[in-house]
Parts: structure tokens; sequence; C-alpha cells
């Protein structure tokens, strides 16, 4: 199943009232079972993350709480995103300004939250798949898609496919993405502006 393919299915069958029950479970043994996607964060990915930005577990967990808080993943396996109607803006030109200005503004906000973001980048998709995809920022890092080719991913497709994987996928590119910025040091400093 492609990408496009896998988003849709996954807005259309997301279950908001799925977080309240148990998570999967192996049904001869009653044991959690890992989901095929949206696999939470390990401790091999959270040490990573530290070693190679040489700071404390501490400011790992200040970093991902002012990056997204809670988990990665929303209900149903979908990671969490979030769509940056001015990115989408100037990803696309402003050629949808006026007709659709709740998803092409020139200032940040209009977030509708949780699996309703998905409805909002389908509908951005429809317009401009590729630029709806680079304006999401995407999984428990917030890293937008426009970075994908940045930080090696190839191409945003590419990248968004990662990052459906697991939390430890979104480990990954925050990772990438902070040192690309060089931003170790200030971390290190506890220079959070």
């Amino acid at each position: 199943m492609n990408l496009w393919s896998w988003l849709l299915r996954s807005v259309r069958h997301a279950d908001p009232d799925r977080a309240k029950r148990a998570r999967d479970r192996d049904p001869r043994t009653g044991d959690t079972v890992a989901p095929r996607h949206g696999a939470a964060m390990t401790a091999g990915a959270f040490a990573r993350l530290r070693d190679r930005l040489k700071i404390s577990d501490a400011a790992v967990w200040t970093l991902l709480q002012a990056a997204r808080p809670g988990q990665g993943f929303l209900p149903g396996r979908l990671p969490h995103l979030r769509f940056e109607r001015h990115i989408f803006r100037e990803e696309t030109d402003e050629r949808f300004d006026g007709s659709y200005a709740d998803l092409s503004h020139p200032e940040p906000g209009g977030h509708a939250h949780g699996v309703a973001e998905y409805e909002r980048l389908k509908r951005a998709a429809a317009l401009d798949r590729k630029a709806a995809l680079r304006s999401a920022s995407w999984g428990l890092g917030g890293v937008l898609g426009r970075e994908a080719e940045e930080l090696d991913y190839g191409d945003v497709e590419s990248f968004v496919d990662r990052q459906r994987r697991s939390e430890d996928e979104h480990l990954e590119a925050l990772s990438r993405l902070l040192l690309r910025r060089d931003l170790g040091p200030a971390l290190r400093a506890g220079d959070w502006a």
C-alpha cells in the first residue's frame, strides 16, 4: 500500500476511543504486542538522541515536551501531525490564499488538533500533495516535512513513511535536525530560547 493510501485509510478508520481501551493484544496469550506502525520509543533511541547531542536525560525529556507534549502517535497509530497553513502558503507561492484561507494563510494558527489535522492535510493535498506533506510537522519531534531533503531522507514521502513507523524514527529525525542546526551546544548550556 502506498503512503497516501495508508494516510487516507487511516483517517477514515481512526478510532478516537481507542486510547481508552487496552493496546493490541495477542489473542492466544493476552500479552500486549507491538503494532506494525506506531511503535513506542525505545530506550536505545532515547540514548542515541542523548548521546548524539551530548545532553542529559532531563534535557532530552524537556526537549521532547517542548517539541510535542505527549505521545508521538494518535489513537489508530496515526503519527501526530500539525498542518501549518503559513508553511503551505510559502510552499504554494500564495496560490490558495483567497479561496482556501483556512489552509493557506500568512499567519500561523487554525490548528484542528488530533485526527482533524489529517482532514486539513487531505484537503491541502487535493490542492498540492507535495506542498501539503512538506507543510506538516510530524511525530514526537514535530519535524516539518519540508526538512526531509536537508535531513537526508531523499524526499518528503520517504520522510513521512519513516515517521509513521515508530517514535524511534521521530527521535532520529529530531536528532538529525538539531545536529544539522548545530543546537547541541545551546541545549547543553540550557539555552532553550
